[in-house]
């Protein structure tokens, strides 16, 4: 297929060269008296007559065709262009044809090599979106778990700190009791002498009996266990499932591990441990704050006996 531009010149071409060699045919036989012309306006519509009809003798019939078939093959070239959306882009871009020569094959392949890289850079955009979308999430997932972390745990002992006790309360209060035997004891543990160990050898060697504490508690409570620092000195250990007796051999083996830690002062005597034991046992429900009270009862007790023991809330322990 010829260029179109060339074939759309050359027809204006031929266009123009019939009429004017009709109009001079007419104009000669005027001349020449072929014609009898009675007027000049008769002479002028003989003329144009003769000058269309050469016109349509010689028109670029066969031109005129060619760029009909242009144009639908431009029709069939946009038709494709609208149907390249989608999820079947990538098909129907396939199909769009780019064999050819003229300047309808060019414009075929430049259209479908845009398309091809709009389509390559669509696909690259979502997936980085994606990419970047999965990214955020999951950073956005750390940073609020590591905000949560950090609200609900003591940062000196890496326990749960109240906050994080009183959600655990909360949650244990609303299961307590549904299963028959079911015990909860609570542990609530203060280190004595405490303020003597921060006023003589100074709060660092205070936090160091405190980091001391936490570790053992981590390291010798039961799964199910969780400990917390109330402030200061003072320490509870929530003990879901644990009946009295087993909770006070824990305890006394505590206090025994605690006692056994190093211990590198002369001026100041070992930190022990004073606890009280409280429990609730499914048929005597008790708040856990009620609970937290008795075991603050019992723990006071075991400082008015002497310090260094365990007391077991019994009612009397106040």
């Amino acid at each position: 297929m010829e260029d179109s531009g060339a074939l759309a010149r050359h027809a204006s071409r031929l266009w123009v060269g019939g009429g004017l060699a009709g109009i001079s045919i007419a104009a000669a036989m005027v001349k020449l008296d072929v014609l009898p012309i009675p007027s000049p306006a008769q002479a002028t519509i003989i003329a144009m007559v003769i000058g269309w009809a050469c016109m349509l003798m010689i028109a670029p019939w066969r031109i005129m065709g060619r760029l009909g078939r242009q144009r639908d093959d431009i029709r069939r070239l946009a038709t494709q262009v609208r149907r390249i959306t989608g999820e079947q882009r990538a098909a129907m871009l396939s199909s769009l044809e780019t064999e050819g020569a003229d300047e309808l094959a060019y414009l075929r392949r430049a259209v479908h090599d845009a398309l091809a890289e709009a389509f390559t850079t669509r696909q690259e955009t979502k997936r980085l979106q994606r990419s970047m979308d999965e990214t955020i999430q999951r950073e956005t997932s750390r940073a609020t778990a590591h905000l949560r972390r950090e609200a609900t745990t003591d940062p000196l002992t890496g326990l749960g700190n109240r906050r994080a006790l009183e959600a655990r309360m909360a949650e244990l209060q609303a299961r307590h009791g549904r299963r028959a035997g079911d015990w909860l004891v609570v542990m609530l543990l203060d280190l004595d002498r405490f303020k003597q160990v921060n006023d003589q050898l100074g709060h660092e060697a205070g936090d160091q009996c405190l980091r001391t504490l936490g570790e053992l508690l981590r390291s010798t409570l039961r799964r199910d266990d969780s400990a917390y620092r109330l402030g200061g000195d003072e320490f509870v250990v929530l003990m879901p499932g644990q009946k009295l007796d087993a909770a006070r051999a824990a305890a006394e083996r505590l206090s025994a591990l605690h006692a056994q830690t190093p211990w590198s002062s002369r001026i100041v005597p070992r930190p022990t441990l004073s606890i009280g034991l409280a429990a609730a046992e499914q048929g005597h429900p008790s708040s856990m704050d009620e609970l937290l009270r008795r075991a603050d009862s019992a723990l006071y007790a075991s400082k008015r006996g002497g310090r260094n023991r365990v007391t077991i809330w019994s009612g009397q322990a106040a």
